[in-house]
């Protein structure tokens, strides 16, 4: 199981490499990683929100962008448990809910983690926290 997920993740940095090669060629607009995240020992917290993961999203459509950070939400999922997380915070903030519903349905389909609403006096409540143990 562990071998599937590390070769999908190498396969996943071969294709966004190829993407931002592409991006980088054709136009201005390139992704960066997400600057509002930080590990400590064995927790993570990551920052969704758009303007965290992409420098220029004004051509994406609202389901583009939510298409972008579901994937970057499975990719840091990924990295949790390859690097045997303990705990990782996704801040995916209020508005309308649809990023959360569909980073819980994701969640639902992984039977060995826990997850709940972070604490909110911490992160608001914008932020669902995973317990990978």
């Amino acid at each position: 199981d562990l071998k599937k997920l590390i070769e999908k993740y190498q396969r996943d940095q071969a294709e966004e490499e190829k993407r931002m090669s592409q991006l980088s060629k054709g136009k201005e607009k390139q992704a960066k990683p997400a600057e509002k995240y930080f590990v400590s020992g064995k927790e993570k917290v990551i920052d969704l929100h758009i303007e965290e993961l992409l420098k220029d999203y004004s051509e994406m459509s609202n389901g583009q962008i939510i298409s972008y950070q579901l994937n970057y939400f499975l990719y840091e999922m990924d990295q949790a448990i390859i690097n045997r997380l303990r705990k990782i915070t996704f801040i995916h903030g209020v508005g309308e809910g649809i990023l959360k519903s569909a980073i819980r349905e994701e969640l639902k389909k992984f039977p060995q983690i826990k997850f709940h609403d972070a604490p909110a006096d911490k992160y608001g409540y914008g932020a669902t926290e995973v317990l990978l143990d």
